[in-house]
């Protein structure tokens, strides 16, 4: 909500924070990251691994429970758009379905950057610029390296890596995923110990709200 001269004075909302960042706009060095710790085989399949799945149905059986889910980016998409996060086998179908019809869709890249804008970061937050927004009060296109991988580290779990309650969680993560990186070719070992070294620093953002009385 607006004064007369423009000036913000309060913002209001359903508790959800979204701002949709175009593809062009995410860094390059977000989605390779995510590429490499979610999903490998992103521009091979054709929306299921299905040697990633026959491997999560290995562990699980042997486990006599969901502990795995070999599930691609596009899979995450349509669980976090049309879907449900429920842990059931009848819900894994349901994501292989669709997953399916997405990529027939869509192109590769497109899948990509929708998925990028949809996952939530914990705290409300849905995508990664209103991620970047609440927790860094900054764009995403002006944060460190460190600070995307920080972030990216919160969607496998956003109750467990909320950092504002599991910070040294989301850190620890942060890093593993950053090793992965190194293993996988995409980071080279010297930037790695500089990021894992990188203080993260958080600074929210706090909702604009000058004159309660007036604007209720």
């Amino acid at each position: 909500m607006k004064a007369a001269n423009g000036k913000v004075i309060s913002e209001i909302s359903t508790g959800e924070k979204r701002t949709y960042l175009k593809l062009e706009d995410i860094p390059l060095f977000l989605e390779s990251l995510f590429i490499v710790t979610e999903d490998q085989k992103f521009y091979d399949h054709a929306g299921v691994d299905l040697s990633g799945i026959s491997r999560a149905l290995l562990i699980n059986s042997q486990n006599k429970t969901i502990e795995q889910g070999g599930s691609t980016i596009t899979q995450q998409l349509a669980r976090n758009v049309y879907l449900s996060h429920d842990r059931t086998y009848n819900r894994k179908l349901s994501d292989l379905i669709y997953a399916y019809q997405i990529e027939r869709k869509k192109i590769k890249t497109g899948n990509h950057g929708v998925y990028l804008n949809a996952i939530y970061f914990s705290n409300g937050a849905y995508g990664i610029e209103a991620a970047s927004q609440y927790y860094f009060s900054r764009p995403a296109g002006e944060l460190t390296k460190a600070e995307l991988a920080f972030l990216a580290a919160i969607p496998n779990n956003p109750e467990y890596y909320n950092p504002l309650e599991h910070y040294d969680a989301t850190k620890n993560r942060q890093e593993r995923m950053l090793e992965q990186m190194v293993a996988n070719g995409a980071l080279e070992q010297a930037e790695y110990e500089s990021l894992i070294k990188s203080t993260i620093k958080l600074d929210l953002s706090i909702p604009v709200d000058l004159y309660p009385d007036y604007v209720t």
